[in-house]
């Protein structure tokens, strides 16, 4: 199950990874506990989410560009430092008393921003730290990862909050990134080979990763089918307050309930697809990754019936569970047969696609549950989705 382990500098790189991850799940519950604090309102805690994420929406191709010509090891390391540093100028403002809603704002557009940046050099940078054949398990223990920091990164900073306030919490965050640093200064991964003649400019650089992307079967098709899940299948988990409260009348408690079991169903997926991930040996789809992406749309379809809470928390588990397939098995595959001097580029269009469909997908669905209901929402997204599956499949055959 861990055989990328086998090798020591991604090992070390995993493991001061994990306290990073914990560090940037903590980090949201604060910016967002101090949101709250700060404004008292709503849509100001919403801002500040988006302010986190939405950077990578926009600059994050142009990242991927800037990650395929730039020594891998040391843009980790830079984007690190900036993250720690940004960390630590919130503590001290907090701790100095001068912390106020549109610095903490400035303050979350920063993160957002550099953040964005890491995703196409994090994804570029774990292959070099393994052998080809390791790789889909460099993706499956990242996921398992990430999922285990998604579950206890916000029990463990609502925690801190509760117990020794944002101060305590700041410190805490501030002191997760560390390790990661650390163990930055000492890997020394093979070096990249350097494509010959001058660099293209940024523009036609991303037009060409766009154009490889595009020109591959399974990039293009692991794209286009992340595209169609992260839109329905993951936008329902971002909308899963109005879910928890506005449909089944559960409450905070409930949104805790529900949230948690769809972090557990990843969790128990990641886990499997570590181990089925040692089987992988070719640059295709896999076939459970297809299978989870329809059966997460169908699930959608079943959650707008409301057939009880108890229900809904199993749908959200499977939710979970099907979209951590449908992540690994595409970005797996797209890695396998992507050639290294694309990888930046390519893996920053699939995060786009990714993180812009769950984006527009919770707008989407958020508008149309407040226009007619949940069942109805759900039935129409989910259905025109399967059907857009099953277009876009069938295209695929008969080339």
């Amino acid at each position: 199950m861990f055989v990328a382990l086998r090798h020591t500098q991604y090992r070390h790189y995993i493991t001061a990874t994990i306290f990073a991850l914990h560090g940037s799940w903590i980090q949201r519950i604060i910016l967002g506990w101090l949101a709250w604090d700060l404004s008292g309102r709503s849509g100001f805690v919403g801002l500040i989410a988006f302010l986190l994420f939405g950077p990578a929406m926009i600059t994050g191709p142009f990242f991927g560009v800037w990650a395929d010509r730039v020594d891998l090891r040391r843009a980790a390391l830079v984007i690190q430092v900036l993250i720690t540093l940004l960390t630590g100028a919130v503590l001290l403002t907090f701790q100095a008393g001068l912390l106020s809603a549109p610095l903490l704002a400035g303050f979350a557009l920063s993160i957002g921003v550099v953040n964005s940046a890491y995703h196409p050099v994090r994804m570029a940078f774990s292959p070099t730290l393994v052998s080809r054949e390791d790789i889909p398990n460099t993706v499956a223990i990242g996921s398992l990862a990430f999922n285990l920091a998604r579950i206890l990164g916000p029990a463990i900073g609502g925690w801190l909050i509760a117990t020794g306030g944002p101060l305590m919490a700041l410190t805490v965050d501030f002191l997760c990134y560390l390790p990661l640093i650390a163990t930055l200064c000492v890997l020394r991964p093979e070096p990249r080979r350097p494509e010959p003649g001058p660099a293209p400019g940024v523009l036609a650089a991303l037009a060409d990763g766009v154009r490889h992307a595009a020109a591959n079967r399974t990039i293009r098709l692991a794209i286009l089918l992340t595209g169609i899940y992260s839109l329905i299948g993951r936008g329902v988990l971002e909308i899963l307050p109005a879910i928890a409260d506005g449909v089944f009348h559960q409450g905070a408690a409930g949104l805790g309930q529900i949230t948690a079991a769809s972090g557990l169903g990843a969790l128990c997926a990641a886990a499997f697809q570590m181990w089925r991930s040692t089987q992988a040996t070719g640059a295709d789809i896999p076939r459970s990754a297809v299978l989870a992406c329809g059966a997460g749309l169908v699930l959608v379809l079943l959650l707008g019936q409301g057939e009880g809470w108890g229900t809904a928390l199993a749908i959200a588990a499977l939710l979970g569970a099907t979209g951590t397939m449908v992540g690994i098995g595409m970005q797996v595959a797209i890695q396998m047969g992507l050639p290294d001097r694309y990888r930046g580029r390519v893996m920053s269009l699939w995060s786009l696609v990714g993180i812009g469909g769950s984006a527009l997908g919770a707008l989407l669905l958020g508008w149309l549950v407040d226009l007619m209901g949940l069942e109805a929402a759900l039935t129409l997204t989910a259905t025109l989705s399967l059907g857009a599956m099953g277009l876009l499949m069938g295209l695929d055959r008969r080339r």
